[in-house]
């Protein structure tokens, strides 16, 4: 091998290494949190409620059975907001010491 190819192979790989190490360290700051919301009177599930990570634009629109899922939560305390037509807003905190993987969010 040449000096230069010898290089090129350094740089290569000093840069592989940089850009996993970055990558590695995103993912350690996010999980995925799945959830389900619920009428709080009769337990029922409620379709397709919004749910927000507050002062953000992330969000999540829950399926016909009421589940909701972010495929990267932040790993620190949030605050989520769940909206529905014909339901109270509702926020729930998710502390960083306990932070969940599925919420349980119960709407009046």
């Amino acid at each position: 091998m040449t000096h230069k190819s010898k290089m090129f192979h350094k740089i290569l790989l000093i840069s592989f290494l940089i850009i996993n190490a970055c990558f590695s360290t995103y993912a350690q700051n996010t999980y995925v949190l799945t959830g389900i919301v619920l009428d709080a009177e009769t337990n029922s599930p409620i379709p397709f409620v919004t749910v927000q990570i507050e002062n953000s634009e992330l969000y999540s629109i829950g399926d016909g059975s009421g589940f909701f899922k972010f495929k990267k939560f932040p790993l620190k305390e949030t605050t989520l907001k769940a909206t529905s037509l014909g339901y109270i807003t509702k926020e729930i905190t998710i502390s960083k010491e306990k932070h969940s993987k599925v919420v349980v969010i119960k709407m009046q």
